[in-house]
């Protein structure tokens, strides 16, 4: 769920190569949106159709089936393919990093607004743990951050490795590691069971599998546009049908998510073709510029929203819908004043030397022929 734009392909520093035009993809920026929209309404529930109808017993049922549309958890793992599809694009060509001025603007951009997100969920919430077992860091939404800082932090030893063995033996070992995690926790049903850092281990080839795509980013898959809904559709579904096994089945998602990111590479590699406006809606991909934003304080908006209309959400269709218009306003307007500043904080921090470098080698493997 990084904020980072994941559009300009950074220029090779190679003697006096010709320096290509930034690309730009406009789908990612779309499904930046979607994912934290998907988010959303997991946490607020989809618009209660069926309120009208009361308490009724199929009332009650139809309207549990309907809420089962859209599963959160999910859409964090589609969060963590381009997470790590925008961390490594602009990054997979250089030779020369400032990697003191990576790790300021990665978490300038990251830990900024989140603070400032704190402070509001702690003046709607009445207060909260910072530490400990229970801390809010770790048993809020911030528990997907907290694998991303993991990721970031890695990173630097990951592009080593890949210039020196490739990506097969990075993501053989990931999902090794991964396995192994699940084996050893075999009866955490959540993630705090799991604990933060084997989490973090458990969901990390997902994210070096957004590496690979932004490998993949040359030679985006167009197909057509009845094949990529059909890919949609079966994302979704398979996002249903992992929540129907984890709530209902007892089969827990720290067993799915890894499976479902798998699914998410596929698909997201099919969404980077949409490159022109008519296949990306343009008010979509802008609202992915902030879909950080939404995605960090629609809980205390939510909260504020309740307050305003003296109920949750999904009381009637009527203040399910002040409600959603009330979250994404607050949330554009958290960008306006925290988001957009710490962006343009963190572009002083520029992590490609202007210097020539000699060129550099980079093995290439199957997975990313």
């Amino acid at each position: 769920m990084t904020s980072g734009q994941p559009s300009a392909v950074t220029p090779k520093i190679n003697g006096d190569e010709d320096v290509p035009k930034p690309r730009h993809f406009p789908a990612l920026d779309g499904l930046r949106f979607v994912f934290a929209f998907w988010v959303l309404m997991s946490h607020m529930h989809v618009i209660p159709l069926f309120s009208v109808f009361g308490t009724r017993p199929w009332a009650v049922l139809l309207s549990k089936a309907w809420n089962t549309v859209a599963f959160g958890t999910a859409a964090v793992i589609g969060f963590f393919v381009v997470s790590g599809f925008c961390i490594h694009l602009p990054m997979k060509n250089l030779e020369h990093v400032n990697w003191r001025n990576y790790f300021l603007r990665r978490f300038s951009r990251i830990l900024v607004p989140l603070v400032a997100a704190l402070i509001l969920l702690r003046l709607t919430s009445g207060g909260f743990e910072l530490l400990g077992r229970n801390s809010v860091l770790w048993t809020w939404i911030t528990w997907s951050l907290f694998c991303e800082e993991v990721y970031y932090a890695l990173y630097p030893l990951v592009l080593r490795a890949r210039q020196r063995w490739g990506w097969r033996w990075i993501i053989a070992s990931a999902f090794l590691l991964s396995g192994t995690l699940l084996i050893w926790k075999r009866g955490a049903m959540y993630w705090i069971d799991l604990g933060a850092l084997p989490t973090a281990g458990v969901l990390y080839p997902v994210w070096l599998l957004g590496c690979v795509l932004a490998e993949k980013a040359s030679q985006p898959l167009v197909i057509p546009s009845s094949s990529l809904w059909g890919w949609r559709g079966v994302v979704w579904a398979a996002s249903v049908a992992c929540g129907l096994a984890h709530f209902r089945l007892g089969i827990s998602f720290t067993r799915t998510m890894v499976p479902f990111g798998i699914l998410c590479f596929f698909w997201i590699h099919r969404e980077l073709g949409r490159t022109s406006e008519k296949a990306t809606a343009r008010a979509l991909a802008s609202a992915g510029a902030w879909s950080y934003s939404l995605y960090l304080v629609h809980g205390p908006a939510g909260e504020l929203a309740a307050r305003l209309t003296g109920g949750p959400a999904d009381r009637s269709i009527s203040g399910w819908l002040f409600h959603l218009a009330f979250v994404l306003t607050f949330s554009y307007v958290f960008f306006r004043l925290v988001e957009r500043p710490s962006h343009r904080f963190a572009r002083r921090w520029v992590v490609s030397p202007p210097a020539k470098a000699p060129s550099v080698t980079v093995r290439r493997d199957v997975l990313v022929s």
